[in-house]
């Protein structure tokens, strides 16, 4: 599969100029990120064929102004960490359900203390 790098970049007019990075010429212009994406896919299909086209990979690229990015990139970091801790308290909070019912501990009791629900205790020990 073909891979292009689809770059974005904000103009002065407040719409997202468009461009392929390994296509010279190849560029268009939208009001959104989206937009940009089915246009993009149009113009690229004037310089590339359509078979080679419909299959592409486009790996989009969002220029934005360097204070503007290093708070993208902090939520985006963030966002990330935040996935995985959701991640491991799950395993933590299944491995804790399943030890309080090896204990003897009724799912009713076992739900109050993890701080969820009797019949999430229930799925869970099944």
């Amino acid at each position: 599969m073909k891979k292009f790098t689809v770059v974005f970049e904000k103009d002065e007019d407040e719409w997202w100029s468009v461009s392929v990075r390994e296509v010279k010429g190849c560029r268009t212009q939208a009001k959104t990120i989206e937009q940009g994406l089915r246009r993009i896919r149009e113009a690229l299909s004037l310089f590339v064929p359509d078979a080679i086209v419909a299959k592409a990979e486009l790996v989009h690229v969002v220029r934005v102004p360097t204070q503007t990015s290093k708070a993208v990139l902090a939520a985006l970091t963030n966002m990330s960490k935040a996935r995985e801790l959701a991640k491991n308290a799950q395993r933590s909070q299944v491995a804790a359900a399943i030890a309080l019912d090896a204990a003897g501990v009724s799912r009713r009791d076992a739900a109050k203390i993890l701080g969820i629900s009797h019949q999430r205790v229930q799925q869970i020990t099944k």
